[in-house]
């Protein structure tokens, strides 16, 4: 031990003299800490409060740092350091560093600077602080406190963990899942649908354990929006703690069969739960898909919107095209032939394959051409029949390519129609080819007419390029909103920031590439295409921890265990606005609890006017279609709808007689019985000071209110009765 400490205490002296520039702060507090704690490389000392670790077999002792390089240096000048390079990316890579090599690295002319890594702690608690959650939950000036107590949480999702402590009340006394559909079975469907099984009970939601160990999206997206463990005080609970739980299975087989069909069903049954049980409900779509009109016109959008109002409220993913090349856009100005000219690009250099869509406005003829283009000849040099799209006209078309006449192999098959929903042309393109060195796959779209063509592809196996061509229009990732989570007009999207831009495997921290406080560079982006700016709200989107399912076997980025029951219960990292979505819809839970009757529309204006701006948003003077209003403050949302929910409002309350209270008390006098009667008081910021709840009162009876600890100033006094309906009064106490 004391060689060891001689030999620590030499490397922070050296520190002192060479290199200080290129180490971080951090990495120099860990230095400076080991001097003072006289410890060196023990983590039972050091390791709570730094990223280090210990090589047992040899003691060495590594910290876990970031490392940049200067411009046309290799991460291999670090090798023969005993450096650990884990993550590259750019100049900028994670490893660990031997601390007995720390001076002859940073010594190096190829090393720009250290920065030690801050050693990850339980980040749900981080995105609830920094969206202003812990403080709703408090209570902190509220009359009690939020946490989605008497609302239903739907979630349509699939790979559930029922079990999992997270869905239990606080106490882990009950479970809050009170029902599960499970869209897969067959032998027990819920009332009024005639496909799936239905699990009403504890007990059989239990004893069916999970809806899928192929999966574990849902077990992550409900524990952030309703998870409530906080097991060994690990402060990884979600959202709305204490709200009940509806789920609905989509598929447990990855999506294989589930469609946007029985989407539709999952919320209507989620629906019609909460009003049998006389509760207002929010539901979670942590799911997207890439085809559709995106512009509120899809069959989907149309019942969704329908479904949705005074206590029904619908949260979906905005997606996570950001930065990617899926769209394309081109404004025709009519009168004559006018064109779009752009290139298919594969994600797969041999078997190229995907799909795209092509949608025009009403009104619209679009006629479709393909073409090959060849690098060698920098031109174009074979187009093809083309097939025309057009009101009466539906000239469905498959182009087979061959080798040797076209100088490229496989087919394109494209389906066209006047969309009878929205009467928009509109064409499916699906490609099936093979790979063809010197040559590019593009199409035109030709019109006449006036108006828009957007284009979108799958995002997954296809994008848009232009290869740097004049003439040929690039992909972008504007207008990226997928459907069933970002184009209904009245769901509330959701986009992702960035609440921690990395996540750990092994102990060790894995740099994502995303800036901390700035949009998620996933995040999709507004507008729609019938211009309305998308998405509503942002909120963390990466990376955050919750639950997700023991039962999963697949590639999973865990964080920690807990033990309960006798089982050890999983949670790790996630990101993508699948994150950031449940996050959102544990707040309009929370919000419900304060105003029941809140709609879609309250809901978005109450974020319009409460949403948090910084340096990363901008002022906002209006919606973006990068961030919404803004990112979400739950905080100042709730406190606004306990206004809404008081009948508050300025003008109205002006016009009120006023009734001035010098005694310390107010005294209500009833002409007449009355039942079931509800009597507060409020500030005017909303806030609830008095509640009280009366069976029956007979004429002449008398209620007081003591004021006495109220301070001079204006309050409302609301009474509302079987007999007499609502009515409020202004209060002047002085």
């Amino acid at each position: 031990m004391k060689k060891i400490l001689i030999s620590v205490f030499l490397i922070m002296t050296s520190v002192t003299v060479w290199g200080q520039n290129k180490l971080s702060p951090y990495t120099r507090l860990y230095l400076e800490n080991v001097t003072k704690e006289g410890q060196s490389t023990e983590f039972n000392k050091v390791g709570p409060k730094f990223a280090i670790k210990t090589d047992k077999e040899n003691g060495e002792t590594f910290i876990s740092s970031f490392i940049h390089l200067n411009e046309g240096y290799s991460p291999e000048i670090l090798e023969e350091y005993g450096v650990i390079i884990r993550t590259v990316i750019n100049n900028m890579m994670t490893a660990y560093i031997p601390v007995s090599a720390l001076e002859e690295i940073t010594s190096l002319d190829g090393v720009k600077y250290i920065e030690m890594g801050a050693p990850v702690e339980e980040k749900m608690d981080e995105a609830k602080n920094e969206a202003k959650v812990n403080e709703m939950h408090s209570g902190i000036n509220l009359p009690e406190e939020y946490r989605g107590k008497g609302v239903v949480v739907g979630v349509v999702d699939n790979g559930f963990e029922f079990g999992h402590p997270a869905f239990y009340t606080r106490d882990k006394s009950e479970l809050r899942i009170k029902r599960f559909w499970d869209q897969n079975g067959s032998a027990t469907p819920p009332e009024g649908f005639t496909y799936g099984d239905e699990y009403k009970t504890s007990e059989s939601i239990l004893a069916k354990v999970c809806d899928s160990n192929t999966a574990t999206h849902g077990t992550h997206v409900l524990g952030i929006a309703a998870g409530a463990d906080n097991t060994d005080d690990k402060k990884l609970y979600g959202v709305a703690t204490d709200a009940d739980i509806v789920l609905v299975s989509v598929n447990g087989k990855e999506f294989i069969n589930g469609d946007n069909t029985t989407v539709i069903d999952g919320i209507k049954y989620i629906f019609d739960y909460a009003e049998a049980e006389n509760k207002p409900c929010v539901v979670n779509l942590s799911l997207g898909s890439h085809l559709g009109p995106r512009d509120g016109s899809s069959t989907f959008d149309q019942m969704l919107d329908a479904m949705v109002g005074p206590g029904r409220i619908v949260v979906g993913a905005c997606g996570n095209d950001g930065g990617s090349k899926c769209h394309v856009k081109k404004e025709f100005k009519g009168g004559e032939k006018d064109t779009l000219a752009t290139f298919i690009d594969f994600e797969y250099v041999y078997l190229q394959y995907g799909t795209a869509e092509v949608w025009g406005d009403k009104g619209m003829s679009l006629t479709f051409v393909p073409f090959i283009y060849s690098v060698a000849e920098n031109k174009v040099i074979k187009t093809y029949e083309p097939v025309q799209f057009e009101d009466g006209m539906f000239n469905d078309k498959l182009y087979e390519f061959d080798q040797n006449e076209d100088f490229v192999e496989g087919t394109i098959s494209v389906k066209g129609e006047i969309n009878p929903v929205n009467q928009k042309p509109h064409m499916m393109l699906s490609f099936d080819l093979f790979d063809s060195p010197g040559y590019y796959k593009g199409f035109y779209v030709i019109s006449e007419n006036k108006g828009d063509v957007n284009m979108w592809t799958e995002n997954i196996y296809s994008h848009f390029n232009n290869y740097g061509l004049n003439g040929f229009i690039d992909g972008d990732d504007n207008s990226t909103m997928g459907e069933i989570g970002g184009t209904a007009k009245r769901i509330i999207s959701v986009g992702a920031y960035v609440t921690r831009d990395h996540w750990t495997q092994f102990g060790i921290p894995m740099a994502s590439g995303e800036k901390q406080n700035a949009i998620a560079t996933f995040s999709s982006l507004g507008p729609t295409p019938d211009g309305r700016t998308k998405p509503e709200i942002t909120a963390p989107g990466t990376y955050i921890i919750s639950a997700i399912s023991s039962l999963y076997g697949g590639s999973k980025k865990k964080f920690s265990t807990v033990s309960w029951n006798g089982k050890k219960y999983e949670y790790g990292y996630n990101q993508g606005t699948s994150m950031a979505s449940p996050f959102i819809t544990g707040v309009v839970a929370t919000w419900l609890q304060a105003y029941p009757e809140m709609t879609p529309e309250d809901a978005k204006k109450i974020m319009s006017v409460t949403s948090r701006k910084d340096s990363f948003t901008g002022e906002l003077t209006t919606i973006s279609n990068t961030w919404g209003y803004g990112k979400i403050d739950a905080y100042e949302g709730v406190k606004e709808c306990i206004k809404y929910e008081s009948g508050i409002d300025t003008d109205v309350i002006n016009n009120l007689h006023s009734i001035i209270s010098t005694d310390g008390e107010i005294r209500i006098l009833y002409g007449s019985e009355d039942s079931d009667l509800k009597i507060a008081v409020y500030n005017l910021q909303g806030i609830c000071l008095r509640n009280l709840m009366i069976d029956n009162v007979c004429a002449g009876e008398e209620t007081i209110i003591p004021v006495s600890d109220f301070t001079n100033d204006i309050y409302v006094l609301k009474i509302s009765g079987n007999k007499t309906g609502t009515i409020a009064k202004k209060i002047i106490v002085k």
